[in-house]
């Protein structure tokens, strides 16, 4: 990147089989680290199908549903399902696929349209169809808001006469006869209706970017709330005379419009973007190898490897001892981090090589694990810029790995190190988590420069 601009305003949203813009521009500019608005590439496409498998874990209410294939005996999937059902697009971006005729009365039609829709989509989702009022909600990422989250409030859609979902034909060519009004204050489901345009919004989008999220409300049963689907990186800013149900959740919103809303997103872009910047950068010599040093001035007490709730790559001893290469196996013995005093469970590298961190081990470090056990790598001191990061490897070396002579140059340099010597290190006041890595991706070499 030039480095010319501040941040990307990316409002691209094509779908993965679409010649648009899309996921793609999304990845690139995070392999850049610059500031961008939107959703990121892990959430940007979630399928229904697994928006509902999220939905039901977080206790968010959805219409029961079947997902079919080719081959698939239809009637027998789909015979729990209540009629009236809707046919719809395992991803389901636009609403496209779908026409009048994917609402479906009884079996019979349910079957033909249902393998109609795949002769041309290869999957489809065949869900319950609620009756009732069709509403929308749009979320996005607020540090001042309760969870992070903000909440717009609701808009309710007006179908035109003989109309009652949207399809296709009537979100983009015959869409001025929908209209949209905000949902009162008095509305009995508005509560819900927030409250799960929140939780969808976290759980599905990790509360990051912005996005739209569809619910009908029965009001034959008490209101009951039914979370359709949410779309990450929904159309918005759309011309006047061709806004989309976004544009209106903003225009009917006096207090937030949107201009407001765009300066949200560039504002919680640079946020995010400063939050996640890396405090090292990688550096090598000969000498010292491949090692950490500090990327700008860090604090005493900073965190530095932010790793509680990490993913991490987990191997047994035993499965390693028998299923390892002659060179992997010593590469193991070497790399891997133990978790836990047992000598069993170990982490290892990341298989991808640009998420290792090489640190060097110092018997006078500047980094050590957070106290309470934590999993977090803070700075023990201020730490100038450029200024190498070290570790004392004491802190999650077990018994079963092996010593080695130490040449980190400090006065403190005990010479020769091995497991259970930590007692009189600088480090030894600090209580140590279980004997894990700090990262899953961090690349630990027992040979200190």
């Amino acid at each position: 990147m030039s480095g010319k601009f501040d941040v990307f305003y990316n409002q691209c949203d094509g779908a993965k089989d679409e010649d648009r813009a899309g996921v793609e521009v999304v990845e690139a500019l995070a392999e850049f680290k610059v500031p961008h608005t939107g959703a990121i590439a892990k959430y940007y496409e979630m399928s229904k199908p697994d928006m509902k498998l999220v939905a039901h874990y977080y206790n968010i209410a959805t219409a029961n549903y079947a997902v079919l294939e080719p081959g698939d005996d239809i009637e027998s999937l789909c015979g729990h399902l209540e009629l009236p059902c809707i046919i719809k697009h395992i991803s389901g971006y636009s609403s496209v696929g779908m026409d009048k005729s994917c609402k479906v009365y009884n079996m019979a039609q349910l079957v033909d349209r249902a393998t109609r829709f795949m002769a041309e989509y290869q999957f489809a989702l065949v869900e319950e169809f609620v009756s009732g009022d069709e509403a929308t909600i749009l979320a996005c990422n607020d540090c001042t808001q309760p969870e992070g989250v903000r909440v717009f409030p609701p808009v309710q859609v007006t179908f035109p006469e003989g109309e009652d979902f949207k399809h296709f034909q009537l979100k983009w060519a015959s869409y001025e006869g929908m209209k949209w009004k905000q949902v009162p204050e008095m509305d009995p489901a508005l509560q819900d209706m927030i409250s799960i345009a929140r939780s969808a919004f976290k759980r599905m989008m990790g509360g990051i970017g912005y996005g739209r999220i569809d619910v009908r409300i029965d009001r034959q049963r008490n209101n009951k709330v039914v979370f359709l689907e949410i779309n990450p990186n929904c159309g918005i800013m759309y011309p006047y005379g061709q806004e989309g149900s976004a544009d209106w959740i903003l225009r009917l919103n006096k207090g937030f419009q949107q201009r407001d809303f765009a300066i949200l997103q560039i504002r919680e872009a640079l946020a995010r973007c400063q939050r996640e910047r890396l405090l090292y950068v990688r550096r090598f010599d000969p000498a010292r190898g491949y090692h950490l040093r500090a990327a700008e001035d860090i604090s005493v007490g900073t965190t530095i490897f932010q790793d509680e709730c990490r993913p991490v790559r987990l191997c047994t001893k035993p499965y390693a001892l028998e299923h390892f290469p002659k060179e992997d196996y010593s590469d193991f013995q070497q790399n891997a981090w133990p978790v836990g005093r047992d000598g069993h469970y170990y982490a290892l590298w990341d298989h991808d090589p640009a998420q290792w961190r090489a640190f060097n081990h110092s018997c006078a470090p500047n980094m050590s694990f957070a106290p309470r056990r934590s999993l977090n790598v803070v700075a023990l001191r201020n730490i100038p810029k450029g200024e190498e990061l070290t570790m004392d490897y004491r802190q999650f070396m077990d018994s079963t790995m092996p010593g080695f002579q130490c040449n980190c140059g400090t006065e403190k340099c005990e010479g020769y190190v091995s497991p259970g010597s930590l007692s009189d290190s600088p480090t030894a006041k600090i209580e140590s988590p279980p004997m894990v890595a700090p990262q899953h991706s961090v690349a630990m070499k027992l040979n200190s420069a």
